[in-house]
């Protein structure tokens, strides 16, 4: 339908159950076809079971043009003595993106801190507001890493709440999230509810103990070195001998066995990274529409993310662009790498004796795999501006440096009209044209789209991801009323929605302002399996005498669905086009009988 607003612009907005309420199903569906159900959501009206599938009542009049591509980047000056330095301009810098010198088309400076424990303060005097996103990665730490990083925030907290500063929890497992507050008590109580999530704590002592490094080397680089330790240590602890020693037989039984659990150690630790990544970026989205200075302090004991680049840098480049800091902390404290087995790690760290055949590898094995695990916490903070604070064991001290207000950074932005989407890693390098004796602090490249802009699939990705969680978060202001009527005996779930758009950016475009909102409503059961889901596409077309009034006002949605008795879960999600900003909201309803 089309309904005209008397302020004068257009609201197209197209419903996929075309206005129809759908049963909902008795037995929810399988995994497959929720998945399938939610693919269909970004390839046109949703198809349900039995019947057909109703195409969009209006089209779009405009189509959205490709926009320039620009890569940001935040750069970190640093003397000898690792004191930020100031003052520096634009033709300071160079920045090389595959080794082809480029032009700055943007320059901004991130001014310097006020001093420690100081109430952040406006150019007018004003109190300004600042924003810590402390996240802990509960999936990857260990109850005694986390029960040790807590402490830490514990002090951390009790000397980091100054005027204006906003402090919110958050967790891989996206359990016991605390949206932001100033606050010490929620704060506190907070804290002590962090736990390990069970469901993904790693197993140790199998036969053979592979690490996940270990296990990427066998499975993803066929590396023979790892391949062969892994069978000797399994012909060890399967048939207590050595190759040089076991038939045939058994050494290909052995090959096997330690293949099956190189697979499965893999793609378990892809799916706990591939996780805790997407939970990173959803803290990373939501504070992208907060004011003031945003950090985020990413503890954890370390993951692989090798397959998950991609991932990684949409993270670092969301940041970057936000302009949100990320500084990490490696939970473990001072660790042994020498490959020497300590408290920590199982009795079968080191399974060939230490003459054995291969011992040279086992223990370059070993110690390779620690120090991969901080990775990912390295690159994170390292190409968004940020500190990594490892291999000590004063997490309090790690919190209280990680913590201070960040300091002077240089954001620089290139246009790159050229760019080609087929996925491949840019190489950058930010150099000074007088930089003797001074460091650069800055991302080590990107990635190039697989598709291009006209492709929905990313934001489609996203929607059915965040349909799939449970937490919440508004970068989007929103409004969710659930309410029950009678329709000839039947009962009908009548979900109204409010957006408030003032937050929204719009695309300039022939004299108006563009965006695209999606609002995709999920129903499901008291035990959280799908049932049912709609929907929306609002297309915004104003008008700039119109926009204050179109703003004030907001937009509206509404679905319905039919139930019978029973307790549900609405979950609404709603993204914007231009910035890819989005909200989320829970709502609970029980259908009397």
């Amino acid at each position: 339908m089309v309904v005209h607003l008397n302020f004068c612009f257009t609201l197209r907005h197209s419903t996929t159950d075309a206005g129809r309420a759908i049963p909902v199903r008795r037995k929810a569906p399988s995994l497959l076809i929720l998945l399938w159900l939610l693919g269909s959501l970004g390839s046109g009206p949703l198809r349900l079971a039995g019947q057909e599938a109703q195409p969009d009542q209006i089209q779009p009049t405009f189509k959205i043009q490709a926009e320039r591509n620009v890569v940001l980047v935040r750069a970190v000056v640093r003397d000898s003595k690792g004191n930020p330095v100031k003052n520096l301009r634009k033709e300071d810098f160079q920045v090389y993106d595959s080794g082809k010198l480029q032009t700055v088309t943007h320059f901004a400076v991130e001014e310097a801190s006020p001093p420690k424990g100081a109430p952040l303060t406006t150019s007018t005097g004003a109190p300004a507001e600042r924003y810590v996103g402390l996240f802990f990665d509960d999936i990857h730490t260990s109850f005694e890493d986390l029960a040790r990083s807590r402490v830490a925030a514990e002090r951390y907290l009790d000397a980091a709440l100054p005027a204006g500063n906003r402090i919110g929890v958050f967790t891989s497992s996206g359990q016991q999230n605390l949206d932001f507050t100033d606050q010490r008590a929620p704060l506190h109580d907070a804290l002590l509810k962090l736990r390990p999530w069970l469901m993904m704590a790693p197993t140790k002592g199998g036969c053979p103990n592979i690490s996940p490094y270990q296990a990427y080397l066998m499975t993803e680089s066929v590396n023979q070195a790892a391949v062969e330790v892994a069978t000797e240590e399994t012909l060890m602890c399967l048939f207590q001998e050595e190759s040089k020693d076991a038939d045939a037989q058994d050494v290909e039984i052995a090959r096997g066995r330690a293949m099956d659990v190189a697979r499965t150690v893999f793609y378990t630790q892809r799916s706990r990274a591939d996780a805790a990544l997407v939970s990173l970026a959803h803290i990373v989205r939501r504070m992208a529409s907060l004011p003031g200075q945003r950090t985020i302090l990413v503890t954890s004991s370390g993951f692989l993310y090798y397959t998950l680049e991609t991932r990684v840098n949409e993270v670092i480049d969301r940041a970057v662009r936000a302009n949100i800091i990320i500084n990490a902390l490696d939970a473990k404290g001072l660790y042994v790498s020498s490959g020497v087995p300590d408290a920590r790690t199982g009795p079968r760290e080191l399974l060939a004796p230490s003459g054995g055949r291969i011992a040279g590898e086992q223990f370059a094995l070993r110690t390779d795999s620690v120090g991969r695990l901080n990775d990912a916490l390295s690159s994170l903070a390292q190409q968004t501006g940020g500190r990594f604070f490892e291999n000590n064991n004063d997490l309090a001290q790690g919190f209280a440096t990680l913590g201070e207000l960040p300091e002077t950074a240089y954001l620089l932005e290139f246009s790159t009209p050229d760019l080609k989407y087929n996925g491949r890693f840019h190489p950058l390098k930010v150099t000074l044209v007088a930089g003797k004796g001074l460091t650069v602090q800055a991302r080590r490249g990107y990635y190039a789209p697989q598709r291009g802009p006209s492709t929905r699939r990313g934001a489609d990705q996203e929607i059915q991801e965040a349909l799939r969680r449970e937490d919440e978060w508004t970068e989007i202001p929103l409004q969710v009323d659930v309410q029950i009527q009678n329709n000839n005996g039947s009962k009908i779930l009548v979900v109204r929605s409010h957006i408030d758009l003032s937050p929204v950016l719009f695309r300039k475009e022939k004299g108006g302002n563009l965006n695209t909102l999606t609002v995709v409503t999920g129903l499901f059961d008291k035990d959280r399996k799908y049932l049912d889901a709609r929907k929306q596409i609002i297309e915004l077309q104003l008008h700039d005498e119109d926009m204050p009034r179109a703003l004030a006002r907001g937009a509206n949605a509404n679905v319905t669905f039919e139930a019978k008795a029973g307790t549900y879960t609405v979950r609404q999600v709603v993204r914007e086009a231009k910035g890819g900003q989005m909200a989320t909201l829970n709502r609970m309803v029980r259908v009397p009988d």
